[in-house]
């Protein structure tokens, strides 16, 4: 469309140019055309669909390298299932703040969030009892409707992926279609649902309440079957086995249940915790069973002997929420009250990586998307964000992912974001924890800390089991090196300014001396300048008189190549 008319079927006369930075379309101004964001997933399918003609398993899939020529082979995180270093989401993409339908609406935080099962859209519940869809591939807002009269606490999908049951704070339970059509709602509990979740059949689910029990539904009579008591304060997290009869529940009395949701009985009570458990959720191979509680540690279980198979600590506030990774059964994420969101493995104890300050608030609830490649995050800070993988060569110099680095590039890193923040604090934004009191004396390095290959996700010792990617040779290299690299840049910076202060000194006292040694000729000599006149001279005609003929054939001293 022109932007200056000329009598054409868009208008006569020319624009002024107050008015050139608006389009209008039949005297109507038009929307400006924006720029999105988007995560296309479409390229890496592709990729895997080619290269399964040849590739017996993961064991052909070609390495890659920290580059970018790599990207075009990077496969969807169901194909590299094998290596889960390559699915951890720390990369930002988008944010969505809810829209509000009045001007002077205050905004409410975010308590769950879910995917539809195709993946194409992200559905978020808030306070206010409003469901919010967003586009789950260029993260625009598409619809909001009103779904609750109170807070929205939870929302689950069947597994066939045709039905979802959601709760909220006044114990009313409701059925919806994937149009988002509201077929069924009825009083489940006289107070807050907190959780749901269905069976393997999904011809019953069950719900947590705040009353202290579990209630078990027939899903099409909408009627309950089974109450679930033992718990003796809120039931805060349930969640159904994947493919056998058997419930976890998690309460405010520190413990986790494992029931029988026929019967009604307590098989197993596993005492771990020293405080309230805000998740339990089984894991996609139905073998282990991951806890989380407000005392700051995550636990793994295996049901199959009632033992503890291993605690991972690392967030410094309580843990509110926990997600398996739909396709790397080893893997899950966790969400604090701090904000922060941290990447697990099941065979190490230590956070493999961290997004510190995702939000500015506590995070609610966390989910995958279907294919793994990205993760979302709700909290009480009004907002949604998109987390995705970080590609072959991106140098992860973002304010989430900064510390991260190793220590030789981390405090560039923080550097170069600090004077970012300096420069434009609007576009910056608020900076994370970590990077608020960094200060550039800091150096930030820690010992015996591994190396990370940028744009491969940030593992830590995963990668490095995974893809073996160093040996004792180049280790030793490195650490020969190590004391032969450049400075931090703020140290070059000192060191390039107090090089050119001692210049200008230097200078300045050679001009002094200068003006000091003519003033003390001056002063023994007033007629200097005609005697120095006078003998170069007398030296001139000396060496005019000893200068041989110019046919003798020997070097002439007037003439630049000192012959004649």
């Amino acid at each position: 469309m022109p932007w200056e008319g000329g009598g054409g079927s868009y208008g006569g006369g020319g624009m002024d140019e107050e008015d050139r930075g608006q389009m209008t379309f039949d005297g109507k101004r038009m929307r400006k055309h924006v720029i999105r964001k988007t995560v296309d997933y479409n390229s890496s399918i592709i990729t895997q669909l080619k290269g399964r003609i040849f590739q017996r398993d993961h064991r052909d899939i070609p390495s890659l390298q920290p580059t970018s020529d790599y990207v075009k082979y990077f496969e969807p995180a169901a194909r590299l299932r094998h290596y889960p270093a390559f699915s951890f989401c720390t990369k930002y993409v988008a944010v969505c703040v809810t829209k509000n339908r009045a001007a002077n609406k205050p905004k409410y935080p975010i308590f769950c969030v879910s995917w539809t099962p195709e993946g194409r859209r992200l559905i978020t519940g808030s306070q206010s009892g409003e469901f919010t869809v967003w586009n789950g591939l260029t993260f625009n807002f598409e619809t909001i409707l009103q779904a609750h009269d109170s807070a929205v606490r939870c929302m689950r999908w069947s597994h066939n992926d045709q039905w979802m049951v959601s709760g909220d704070d006044t114990g009313v339970v409701k059925y919806w279609q994937t149009s988002m059509n509201n077929v069924k709602a009825f009083k489940g509990h006289q107070d807050a649902v907190r959780d749901v979740a269905f069976c393997p059949t999904d011809i019953k689910f069950v719900t947590g309440s705040s009353e202290g029990h579990l209630s078990v539904w027939d899903f099409e009579r909408c009627e309950e079957e089974t109450q679930l008591k033992g718990h003796g304060f809120n039931v805060y997290s349930v969640d159904w086995h994947p493919y056998k009869a058997l419930v976890a529940s998690g309460s405010r009395d520190s413990t986790v249940k494992l029931w029988d949701p026929k019967g009604g009985g307590c098989l197993a009570t596993l005492q771990g915790h020293k405080n309230t458990i805000t998740r339990v959720r089984w894991s996609p191979n139905g073998k282990w069973l991951l806890t989380a509680s407000r005392d700051q540690i995550i636990k793994l279980w295996d049901v199959r002997n009632m033992k503890e198979l291993g605690q991972f600590r690392g967030h410094k506030k309580e843990v509110t929420s926990l997600a398996w990774h739909p396709s790397c059964e080893t893997l899950f994420a966790s969400a604090s009250f701090d904000g922060s969101v941290r990447y697990w493995l099941t065979n190490e104890t230590e956070g493999q990586a961290e997004i510190c300050g995702a939000h500015d608030n506590t995070i609610w609830d966390l989910v995958w998307h279907p294919l793994g490649h990205m993760l979302v995050t709700c909290s009480s800070d009004h907002t949604t964000r998109f987390w995705t993988r970080n590609r072959p060569g991106d140098e992860m110099a973002d304010k989430y992912n900064a510390n991260q680095l190793p220590a030789e590039r981390r405090q560039d890193a923080l550097a170069s974001l600090a004077e970012a923040a300096e420069i434009a604090p609007h576009r910056s934004g608020r900076l994370p924890s970590v990077l608020q009191d960094f200060t550039p004396d800091e150096k930030g390095a820690a010992e015996g800390e591994a190396d990370i290959i940028p744009g491969l996700g940030s593992a830590l010792s995963a990668l490095a089991n995974t893809l073996k990617v160093e040996d004792a040779g180049s280790s030793k290299r490195r650490r020969d090196t190590r004391d032969t690299r450049e400075p931090p840049r703020d140290q070059r910076r000192e060191q390039q300014r107090n090089q050119h202060q001692q210049h200008q000194q230097q200078q300045q006292h050679q001009q002094h001396h200068q003006q000091h040694q003519q003033h003390q000729n001056y002063q023994h000599h007033p007629n200097q300048q005609q005697h120095q006149q006078h003998q170069q001279h007398q030296q001139h005609q000396q060496r005019k008189r000893a200068r041989p003929t110019h046919n003798q054939g020997y070097p002439n001293p007037d003439r630049q190549d000192g012959w004649n």
